[in-house]
């Protein structure tokens, strides 16, 4: 993409296999938005998204965070997670 298109930038939210694809060297540069996560007695996170530029590419997804964020039914949510750890697992 950069060197046949010119791409300047490449915006992933969930394809983290992306960032470890081959990449001409010096051809990009790997960023991801920090955030703060927690873990509370029952082991359930906690994400305090910082809107600050951070070097590399994120370590893991936190759409099901973002989930609970946007009020989506906890049950839900668990379900959601079950299938991909199912989906994580076969890969």
């Amino acid at each position: 993409l950069t060197e046949a298109l010119g791409c300047r930038a490449l915006f992933s939210t969930h394809y983290h296999s992306l960032a470890h694809e081959t990449w001409p060297p010096g051809s990009l540069s790997l960023k991801h938005m920090g955030c703060d996560v927690q873990r509370d007695r029952w082991g359930e996170e906690s994400v305090v998204f910082l809107y600050q530029l951070r070097e590399g590419a994120c370590p893991k997804s936190y759409g099901m965070n973002v989930a609970g964020l946007a009020g989506l039914p906890k049950d839900l949510i668990r379900r959601a997670e079950a299938k991909a750890q199912e989906t994580f697992a076969t890969d």
